[in-house]
């Protein structure tokens, strides 16, 4: 038996979206039990941390016996590793981040959660600067070590989209722009030369010679989870088109799998709900934003004519046609000879 830190607190993370998804839809019984089990997750996540980066990342127990007292294999095999490795930092971090803006009765814990969230990106990304990729293969095992160069620099953009959400800093909107941009160039964007136009897809690091695929920690899903992170926490940034391009290209990439045999209907049609919903949710999020800006806008110009037309009527000695084409929109002169102003901008004289 075996029990990896890094998968407890992805469980963890799954466990905390459930949640969310059970909140909206009202099922209160339902959340408080995610919850409840997602929190038992998280503590273990707290009680590997040795500090300076350093967790327990692995302990596994191999028992076999015959079944008599005394005999050689009574003792079993105990093992635990011990090593400080940014990805997996650079994950729970994000994970730490992700959990504390989920709990909403415990404000010990929400600012714990926050705190070692912030220790362990720091952590992480001090290794990463020293080491680079070649971190993965410095620190003496662990699955995780299995991670492509664009599936790490993507894990570093999600995590920091998820410190920058919880925290609002902006050093980590940087490094979430700054690290999806390498895996972003491993995407292949122009269409192969079958006969379905394939592309989409990420290679495994700039040299584009070896695709994507795992055989057993997954994390397939990381480019999607990272471009969403990024579209729903900075849509007003200039590379929001190419992140969103970035999201459609690997919903095409789904349909083309399915096409090629390499997944069920059954998997593509619930990958695709998924991926459908980050869409939706990052496009109106963004449209959100331009309707936000649009009426910031609208309001700015209303202000700015308005100081302009209180500079002109200070200044004007009489009212001149320049002033009156500027303050004035119509005259309606009515039969008992009523006249009525209306000003091109409201309250003008109040």
């Amino acid at each position: 038996m075996s029990q990896q830190t890094l998968q407890t607190g992805e469980i963890a993370y799954s466990l905390l979206l459930m949640a969310e998804r059970a909140k909206e839809k009202g099922n209160v019984d339902l959340y408080n039990r995610l919850m409840e089990e997602a929190l038992w997750g998280m503590d273990y996540v707290m009680k590997t941390r040795l500090g300076d980066g350093y967790r327990a990342q692995t302990w596994g127990t191999n028992l076999w016996t015959d079944g008599k007292v005394g005999t050689d294999d009574d003792a079993g095999r105990r093992e635990l590793l011990v090593h400080n490795g940014a990805l997996e930092n650079f994950l729970l971090a994000g994970i730490e981040a992700y959990a504390s803006m989920r709990i909403e009765n415990d404000e010990a814990l929400k600012g714990n959660l926050k705190k070692i969230a912030k220790e362990d990106f720091g952590y992480a990304m001090k290794r990463f600067n020293e080491l680079g990729f070649a971190e993965l293969i410095k620190k003496g095992g662990g699955h995780a070590a299995m991670a492509s160069e664009s599936q790490y620099h993507a894990n570093i953009s999600w995590a920091a989209s998820m410190l920058y959400k919880l925290t609002g800093e902006q050093q980590y909107a940087d490094e979430a722009v700054k690290a999806i941009r390498y895996t972003l160039q491993c995407q292949r964007t122009e269409p192969l030369k079958d006969k379905d136009k394939t592309c989409g897809f990420f290679y495994r690091d700039l040299a584009k010679k070896s695709i994507v695929h795992y055989t057993h920690q997954s994390r397939d899903y990381a480019y999607m989870e990272a471009l969403a992170a990024l579209c729903e926490t900075q849509p007003r940034h200039a590379e929001y088109e190419q992140w969103i391009a970035a999201l459609q290209d690997g919903k095409r990439t789904l349909y083309e799998r399915y096409l090629m045999g390499e997944i069920d209907l059954n998997t593509y049609k619930a990958e695709k709900a998924a991926c459908d919903e980050l869409l939706l949710k990052t496009k109106n999020a963004y449209a959100a934003v331009l309707a936000q800006a649009k009426q910031k806008q609208d309001e700015q110009a209303r202000q700015d004519s308005r100081k302009e037309a209180s500079k002109a009527i200070f200044d004007a000695d009489a009212l001149t046609t320049e002033l009156a084409e500027m303050l004035i929109d119509r005259v309606l002169v009515y039969p008992d000879k009523r006249i009525e102003i209306a000003y091109k901008i409201q309250d003008i004289f109040d």
